[in-house]
């Protein structure tokens, strides 16, 4: 009975971690939204499992507990090979997928309840290894999410360990069969992959069909990937763009443009070319002539390069986005080590908690807006538009030196919209020249025909 403890609590372990790296997939894939439709169909899975033990137990145990637990291993590899072949973004393709993301959590939950019931032991004795297994699993997935390098190499291992595991209990005849079945998917799948899984997923190619940009550009040959950064629900992939602008790389987070990183090159000044291809960043920059300025979400740290280069004495950056870290730091070679230059301040976190607390004025705050929502289908997180909102606009109206500029960079015409009502509301409560102050401080410029890959913004 301890060996079958041992069993439990460890399948119990490599299922959650299997989980979890689902919830990281599709909330990836698609969006925050989807994580927990992942976890729910792993909890779905258990159940059917359970159900089906219960139904089977009027029939003789047999030595089934490992075949079924070898199972629950080929499902997990099954359910790799299937997010490498099969496209997304169709109905059927999503409860294809997710019909096979169950299947591991259900066999697993089969050859456990099979396992006990053939030792005539008491069903209850399950319930202290399965969550010593959870829990344990649910605190290491995030590390071994960083280790293996993403949601699939991470159920790589999971295949492998549940494969392993079921050969230590009894009937492991054709617990082997079952377990030499599941590495011959994922060496397949392996091969497919180039043994690299996390590489972009596929997506359908049907003429209206709605994918993410990062997608749409893959698909068609334009982006070259430089790397990709996992985090515990979101994928940072950085990219070039084969056609674009050879000083820059373009930043995704789960698929959505997130913001553009310098590229710095060895003995050449492209201070002037950033200028000319962002024209709206420079005007602000040259009209209001600033010594000290905030940034709200640098992204990749464009805006940041741009200030330095023209001289801003005092750069802070205020950063929401934590995936964004690592990502400045492993590519650290191609920016320059930006973050490491004089007058350079960068953090990250809870941007309008940090503003609450700093005392410092500033000349200029830069508020960037950037495209990225694929409108009816995706939506944007709390932690996307809290900055934007009218209590938002207060904290940045107050952090201005008198006569300072609120300056917002917009990838879309609706969130300019929106921004620049906020800004007029603001102003009305926090008027500082009467009635007219509206005309004198409220202003903005607009950049047509220009798409979000060439540039990445179009009003200011």
């Amino acid at each position: 009975m301890p060996c079958n403890r041992i069993i439990t609590a460890g399948g119990s372990f490599w299922l959650f971690v299997f989980a979890l790296s689902q919830v990281s997939l599709y909330s990836s894939l698609f969006d925050y939204r989807f994580g927990f439709v992942a976890l729910s169909v792993c909890i779905l899975g258990l159940t059917v499992g359970l159900a089906a033990n219960h139904w089977l137990a009027a029939k003789p145990a047999g030595k089934a507990g490992a075949a079924w637990m070898a199972a629950s291993g080929l499902g997990v590899a099954a359910s790799i090979a299937a997010a490498l072949f099969v496209p997304f973004g169709t109905l059927a393709s999503f409860l294809f997928l997710a019909a096979i993301s169950a299947m591991p959590s259900a066999f697993w939950a089969m050859g456990a309840a099979a396992l006990y019931r053939e030792h005539n032991a008491p069903i209850q004795q399950l319930v202290w290894p399965v969550v010593v297994g959870a829990i344990a699993g649910t605190f290491v997935s995030p590390w071994l999410l960083g280790l293996t390098g993403g949601p699939l190499p991470m159920s790589v291992w999971a295949a492998l360990a549940l494969a392993v595991i079921a050969l230590a209990a009894p009937g492991r005849r054709l617990a082997a069969v079952v377990s030499v079945v599941a590495l011959c998917v994922i060496g397949l799948a392996g091969i497919y992959s180039n043994w690299d899984f996390s590489s972009l997923p596929r997506w359908v190619q049907e003429e209206g069909a709605t994918a993410k940009p990062l997608y749409v550009e893959s698909m068609s040959g334009q982006v070259q990937r430089s790397g990709t950064q996992w985090g515990t629900f979101s994928r940072t992939d950085v990219v070039a763009h084969k056609t674009g602008n050879g000083n820059l790389l373009w930043v995704y987070t789960n698929g959505m443009f997130s913001g553009l990183m310098p590229v710095e090159h060895s003995g050449q000044n492209d201070s002037e070319s950033l200028k000319k291809n962002f024209p709206l960043i420079a005007l602000a920059l040259q009209a209001g002539q600033p010594r000290n300025i905030l940034i709200v979400n640098p992204g990749a740290g464009l805006e940041v390069r741009m200030a330095a280069d023209m001289g801003v004495s005092n750069v802070y950056g205020m950063e929401s986005n934590l995936a964004m870290r690592p990502v400045l730091e492993r590519w650290r070679d191609y920016h320059g080590s930006l973050p490491t230059r004089p007058g350079i301040k960068l953090t990250y976190g809870d941007v309008r908690h940090t503003l609450r607390r700093d005392s410092g004025r500033y000349d200029q705050i830069y508020l960037s807006v950037a495209q990225n929502q694929v409108p009816g289908w995706t939506e944007r997180g709390p932690a996307e538009t809290y900055l934007y909102t009218k209590e938002a606009f207060r904290d940045y109206w107050l952090h201005l030196r008198p006569g300072g500029m609120l300056i917002i960079l917009a990838g879309e015409e609706r969130l300019y919209m929106r921004s620049l009502l906020m800004a007029w509301e603001t102003l009305k409560e926090n008027a500082v020249d009467g009635d007219d102050s509206l005309v004198r401080h409220a202003w903005g410029f607009r950049m047509p025909g220009i798409g979000l890959r060439e540039k990445a913004y179009e009003y200011l």
